[in-house]
């Protein structure tokens, strides 16, 4: 079998998950990652020290044509929506990235929504608004509580729960005026709130809808605590699978995937990568928060350890990439997982960096077989692992179903809150307790 090279695009949890299932593949040569981080390295990836940003993605595609890249894989959000898979496309490297113009479902707000107005996607009813004046006369006419979202890319913080008026005047106040995210809010929408339960769906996709693989549902936390007016984050956990019927899965391939890819082919913007809309189920069935045109993170650790070992993660994401997903059988473990993000304090709004992680070998030497830590925002210094982030570590665990689904949440919470070995301890490091609970 000949061996191919892959370059992960990115540095996140998200980016190191992918790296530690790739190189388990039979056909993984050479691993790299840019830039990386230090938990790739640690299992024996490549890092490129190169930030991926849009002036840099010819400099990317020299090097991995220097390198003799396989395939590419790209991580981060900002970087599909700049535009990275064309320059690697364009250079003849099969990449695992929707295109810019695909990823426009994820990187306006305002277009996704129109989208699914236009083709009858269950959604929350919305208005759009283009001015900061306009949307604070608007918010007092719309039922609370209300969401209100920006809508370009918000690094998961771009949307708010607003339970009061003044609580929805602050929001686009902060969004519009303000731009605490940039660009991202030049435009908002306010949408009224979905009573149910949050559920992630990830669809692997190669650009032929009815090729597209929906992988099992998970559940993603993405307030910062339990407490339900707590800001929003970039994700703080998963639980997973959780236990859904068949008739309702049906109904979410029927009434939203298929009908998203089939709009998107027929616009001449076919999908090719990883779909992730994330749905809340109400008493009306499953309706649509919003579109993802990448793994979420931390749900991507939580796929990535239970895919079974004998599937081929460079083969897989190979057939997304030249239309033949349709010849992909995918096998899972017959296992419940979590995953808890470890975050630095003031995240995330204000996180604080370049913390010292306590120990070097708790890595290996204090961890049971059946917990991982994924890096995020790490880096090294003076052979030290200090912070540079909002979240740091991803620590996961899975256990067989048979013992029910929450037979490890406690052993894992032990060793987070080992006070001598504890997992990536640094300071005021904070993370969420109520992950796992059923």
């Amino acid at each position: 079998m000949k061996t191919k090279n892959v370059l992960v695009i990115g540095s996140g949890g998200r980016e190191a998950s992918l790296v530690w299932k790739l190189l388990q593949s039979p056909q993984a040569g050479k691993i790299y990652a840019a830039p990386g981080n230090p938990g790739m390295q640690m299992n024996g990836c490549q890092t490129i020290p190169i930030a991926p940003t849009a002036e840099n993605f010819p400099m990317l595609c020299l090097i991995a044509s220097h390198l003799e890249i396989d395939l590419v894989v790209v991580g981060p959000d900002n970087c599909i929506a700049e535009g990275i898979e064309f320059h690697f496309r364009k250079a003849g490297i099969p990449v695992f990235s929707p295109s810019r113009e695909a990823a426009q479902i994820e990187w306006s707000k305002v277009y996704a929504k129109e989208l699914m107005k236009d083709i009858g996607i269950p959604t929350a009813n919305f208005t759009v608004f283009r001015e900061a004046v306009h949307a604070r006369n608007g918010c007092q006419y719309i039922a609370l509580p209300l969401v209100v979202k920006e809508d370009g890319l918000g690094l998961g913080k771009g949307a708010r729960v607003c339970r009061t008026e003044s609580e929805a005047r602050q929001a686009i106040d902060d969004f519009m005026v303000k731009k605490i995210h940039g660009k991202a809010g030049e435009k908002i929408l306010i949408e009224n709130f979905l009573e149910g339960k949050e559920l992630s769906i990830h669809v692997l996709c190669d650009g032929i809808p009815e090729h597209a693989i929906i992988l099992p549902p998970v559940r993603d936390h993405k307030q910062l605590t339990a407490d339900p007016d707590s800001p929003m984050t970039g994700g703080m956990g998963v639980f997973g699978p959780i236990d859904v019927s068949a008739k309702l899965m049906e109904t979410i391939r029927n009434t939203i995937i298929l009908p998203v890819l089939r709009e998107l082919s027929g616009r001449g913007t076919p999908f090719v990568g990883l779909l992730y809309p994330g749905l809340m189920l109400t008493e009306k069935g499953p309706m649509v928060l919003e579109f993802n045109a990448r793994w979420g993170d931390p749900e991507c650790q939580w796929y990535m350890r239970h895919l079974h070992e004998s599937v081929d993660l460079i083969e897989v994401l190979s057939a997304c990439t030249e239309g033949r997903l349709d010849k992909i059988e995918l096998q899972w473990n017959d296992t419940y997982g979590m995953v808890v993000t470890l975050a630095t304090p003031g995240y995330p709004d204000n996180p604080k960096k370049n913390l010292h992680v306590w120990g070097r070998t708790y890595l290996r030497d204090y961890c049971p077989d059946d917990v991982i830590i994924f890096h995020a925002g790490t880096y090294w210094s003076n052979g030290e692992i200090i912070t540079s982030g909002g979240r740091i570590f991803s620590v996961s665990t899975e256990w067989a179903r048979k013992y029910g689904p929450t037979h490890r949440r406690k052993d894992l919470y032990e060793l987070i809150q080992h006070p001598v070995c504890g997992v990536g301890s640094f300071e005021g490091m904070q993370y969420r307790t109520d992950i796992g609970q059923v």
